[in-house]
């Protein structure tokens, strides 16, 4: 049968009460005392040291992906792709404008044929890649550049329509 150590203390009083400590006692406890606040202080450390780790990689990989999504090649995609796509409208305005070339004379077919070449030509010349600009402002603009172009082949097209008309109206 196990005796508690509370028991013994109770059976025994009169040795704890009165009883003076073995040789060695407070030195001991002195040093155990010592070693709970060494090893508390290492844990804190280690704790220290792993928050701290834990920190940088997360400040790491925070850099990292924000770094990724503002240097990313899907922005100079996405400015190539809108590029793209008001060159394929141009592309349609300006094909839509050479099959109705018929309806004008030898020498304005001509000059309107070098006009569609000056526009095509400016309209690659002018949106050279400029660094500085953020991504939205370059598709801004190449939308402004693009419109504006399409505006002039619209208001060419629209003479040329109406070209008919007024030849049967002299």
């Amino acid at each position: 049968m196990k005796i508690s150590l509370t028991d013994k203390i109770n059976r025994n009083r009169e040795a704890f009460d009165h009883a003076v400590p073995p040789v060695g006692h407070f030195e001991r406890f002195e040093e155990k005392l010592a070693r709970n606040e060494q090893r508390r202080t290492r844990q804190f450390y280690r704790w220290i040291a792993t928050s701290s780790i834990a920190a940088m990689l997360a400040v790491t990989l925070i850099f990292q992906f924000t770094r990724m999504q503002s240097v990313s090649p899907v922005e100079t995609e996405s400015v190539a792709e809108v590029a793209g796509y008001y060159k394929l409208q141009l592309k349609e305005e300006i094909d839509k404008i050479q099959d109705n070339l018929n309806k004008l004379d030898i020498s304005n077919r001509q000059e309107v044929m070098e006009d569609l070449c000056a526009i095509l030509k400016d309209s690659d010349e002018s949106l050279t890649a400029n660094g500085s600009l953020t991504t939205e402002e370059q598709i801004s603009l190449i939308v402004l550049h693009y419109q504006s172009r399409m505006e002039t082949l619209q208001h060419i097209y629209s003479i040329i329509e109406d070209v008919p008309h007024r030849n049967n109206n002299l």
